[in-house]
């Protein structure tokens, strides 16, 4: 796009020469202003572009970040899944070693009452 608008400033410039009555003070005047205009449209491009570029970035960093946090949250889950099934599976084995002390007791009565009924 620069290389169109210098090459515009030029046929200007050359078609202004052809003319006999030309001033070539404003003929060079407006060749550089045409010229310091394209030099600081392309630097205010460039600028526009860089914060653009900053701005992608920093979003994808908050992204990345966001992504990261929601893995570490995913890992406590399944750590705390695990804590939990492993809480069940030991309260269960207790549940069932009460059983069989409780049916051990009561085998226990059980035969010292068939003790008692004997004597």
């Amino acid at each position: 796009m620069c290389f169109a608008q210098l090459a515009s400033v030029f046929w200007v410039s050359n078609t202004f020469a052809a003319s006999a009555f030309v001033d070539w003070e404003a003929i060079s005047g407006f060749f550089w202003l045409r010229l310091v205009v394209v030099i600081v449209a392309g630097l205010i491009g460039y600028l526009v572009y860089r914060w653009r570029l900053s701005g992608i970035k920093a979003h994808n960093r908050q992204l990345k970040a966001e992504i990261e946090n929601r893995e570490k949250v995913e890992k406590e889950l399944d750590n705390r899944l695990i804590f939990e099934s492993t809480l069940t599976e030991i309260s269960q084995r207790c549940i069932n070693l009460n059983l069989e002390n409780a049916t051990q007791l009561i085998n226990a009565s059980l035969q010292d009452v068939a003790r008692f009924l004997e004597t």
